[in-house]
């Protein structure tokens, strides 16, 4: 029986974490970026939070207090300057670009293709996507596709 197999769209964060989670369990996956040249120079700081250090972990990221600033309060700012919240926090900011490259260097060079756009199919706007198996016949494919361009960034498609 051959490996099953993930095509996931988009090469920041959330694909290759979703890239990640899946070799994880047991699945190969390749990501297609968009982009040509390498993401590493993008990005500003990031608010760590439960969810994400838990997914890190999952994949083999211990993340420690080393790898940002600890923060013990926020503080929202409204457009006058004044203090519109203060609260505590137990967060720790890093960098995007510290995350991405250690994601990025985790997963093997032929399995992140720059330069790869997904394309309309048909005369109109809308994705249509087909996934078929890859390599020997029998396996099955998953297309999961991630972008924090769209109007739900927080959504992951999966089409099988």
């Amino acid at each position: 029986m051959s490996r099953r197999h993930a095509l996931v769209i988009g090469g920041s964060l959330g694909g290759l974490i979703a890239a990640h989670l899946m070799r994880s369990i047991g699945w190969d996956a390749t990501v297609f970026e968009r982009n040509a040249s390498d993401l590493i120079d993008r990005g500003a700081g990031l608010g760590t939070h439960p969810a994400l250090l838990e997914a890190l972990r999952r994949i083999g990221i211990e993340f420690d207090i080393s790898m940002g600033v600890a923060l013990d309060t926020v503080v929202c700012l409204g457009r006058d300057g004044s203090v519109i919240v203060r609260r505590p926090t137990l967060r720790t900011m890093t960098a995007w670009g510290r995350l991405y490259r250690m994601l990025r260097q985790r997963l093997p060079g032929d399995r992140y293709r720059l330069g790869m756009a997904l394309k309309p199919v048909g005369g109109n706007k809308q994705v249509r996507t087909h996934a078929r198996p890859i390599g020997q016949a029998g396996g099955d494919a998953v297309m999961v596709l991630v972008d924090a361009m769209q109007r739900h960034p927080e959504a992951i498609t999966v089409a099988r």
